[in-house]
């Protein structure tokens, strides 16, 4: 560590010209301000790229990264559609889930054997029984058989990677 001449250390300053200064364009000159659109103008350019007007505390930053992002979507054609399909569920009034959600009727019975141990699983109206406990998800089932995170739906073979076809 590079210490001064009366022996405290000298802090390093950080170089906003290396990351795009402040609001992530050019080499942090003043020139750079001078030509880099004001608040205003960004605002209005994403109005009239994304068809609402954006969040009041987005930053200049972001909204001239989101900016630069669907201009290169433009010019290479636009964002995939399967992009958009998950973007409109995820989006207000998107249900959140990207895959639909496997219905299994009440009384349904699952069964899935670990380490030589067969696990049954009871389908209720508003979850799911195991060893005599309600759970709202198999996921948390799942993790309680196995100790580890997994997709409940996958751990009972209700669905598959889609490396596997």
């Amino acid at each position: 560590m590079k210490q001064r001449a009366d022996g405290t250390p000298e802090l390093a300053q950080r170089d906003e010209s290396r990351r795009g200064g402040a609001t992530g364009g050019g080499t942090g000159t003043p020139a750079d301000a001078a030509t880099r659109p004001d608040r205003a103008a960004l605002r209005a350019e994403w109005a009239a790229a994304f068809g609402t007007p954006p969040h009041p505390y987005l930053s200049e930053r972001f909204l001239a990264k989101a900016l630069a992002w669907q201009r290169q979507c433009a010019a290479a054609g636009g964002f995939p559609r399967s992009l958009g399909k998950r973007l409109d569920l995820i989006g207000p009034g998107g249900s959140g889930r990207t895959q639909p959600a496997a219905s299994l009727a009440p009384g349904t019975l699952l069964a899935r054997e670990w380490n030589g141990r067969i696990h049954h699983v009871e389908v209720l109206e508003d979850g799911f029984r195991f060893d005599g406990r309600s759970f709202r998800s198999l996921s948390a089932i799942a993790r309680r058989i196995t100790g580890t995170p997994w997709s409940g739906p996958r751990f009972f073979g209700l669905r598959r990677r889609k490396a596997d076809g």
